[in-house]
């Protein structure tokens, strides 16, 4: 009996190998799928991949077919803006990278009247300045096996996330604080009015966003031309986040030192630590280019 058993298993084995064998011989490798005029189409082992989010286009091209006649090119604003960027190890095997990042200052200025008022020049102005600094950065890093036949490719695997996101508030005003000046005139710009603050804001942290995964991905891509797919893919993650408390920093005259005094709070300052995770389903089409 057990040499019965023995030879089943190692005749299954035998059978299974030259499936195997079979399959692969069946299926050519990268460097064999060729166009007409020769070129490869599929990527081989060394190759970079370089990846742009595709959904602007699609929008675009849609658009076209509306009947709007006021659409506008493709912009990649309000898309989630992605980076993709691969290295291939073999050619069926690729480790990648997922890159956004949003680094950027933006400044608003406003006259107010100028303190104190001059009775030769009484429209006299000067200038405040609000400034808002904005940091956002998330990261993936993954390993890819890919599979598929000629120039249809299926991909999967998995990657780690890591982001982060801040905002800071700055003030600044022409008209200086002091005790002979306890409430300058000051441009208030969360509502839009020339008001005479006896506190102004200096300075405004919402504090820090951090977030963390780890997800699994499966895709399909198509190689239209040499080099050049379009495809999709779906993640599946795991995910935390949590944020810090911010700050606030403003300046008022202190009646018991004689000074403007500079005072930091955490007034309605709030942070979220979600210690549980979840899982959350997305996707995303692009265009990749290899060389």
């Amino acid at each position: 009996m057990k040499k019965l058993i023995v030879s089943a298993c190692l005749l299954m084995s035998a059978l299974v190998l030259s499936a195997q064998e079979e399959t692969i011989n069946q299926r050519p490798d990268n460097a064999s799928v060729t166009n007409k005029f020769g070129h490869q189409v599929l990527p081989v082992a060394g190759d970079y991949a370089l990846g742009i989010d595709a959904a602007p286009f699609f929008k675009y091209l849609g658009n076209m077919f509306n009947g709007n006649t006021g659409n506008n090119s493709p912009t990649f604003d309000g898309f989630g803006t992605q980076i993709y960027g691969k290295y291939f190890l073999t050619d069926q095997t690729a480790v990648r990278a997922r890159l956004s990042f949003d680094f950027g200052s933006d400044r608003l200025s406003h006259t107010v009247t100028q303190d104190p008022i001059d009775p030769l020049n009484p429209n006299k102005t000067t200038v405040d300045y609000f400034t808002t600094d904005n940091s956002k950065v998330n990261l993936s890093l993954g390993y890819e096996f890919r599979r598929g036949y000629r120039r249809l490719q299926g991909f999967y695997g998995a990657e780690v996330g890591l982001g982060f996101s801040s905002m800071t508030k700055k003030y600044s005003y022409g008209n200086v604080m002091t005790a002979a000046n306890q409430t300058p005139t000051s441009w208030d710009f969360e509502n839009g009015t020339e008001s005479n603050l006896a506190a102004r804001m200096l300075k405004s942290s919402n504090g820090m966003l951090i977030n963390a995964g780890l997800n699994g991905f499966v895709g399909v891509e198509y190689f239209v031309a040499p080099k050049l797919s379009i495809g999709g893919e779906l993640q599946l993650g795991v995910y935390g986040q949590m944020s810090t408390l911010g700050s606030s920093k403003y300046e008022q005259y202190n009646a018991h030192t004689g000074n403007v005094e500079n005072y930091t709070h955490r007034i309605n300052k709030g942070a979220a630590n979600n210690i549980h995770f979840k899982t959350l389903a997305t996707g995303s089409l692009f265009v990749m280019f290899h060389f």
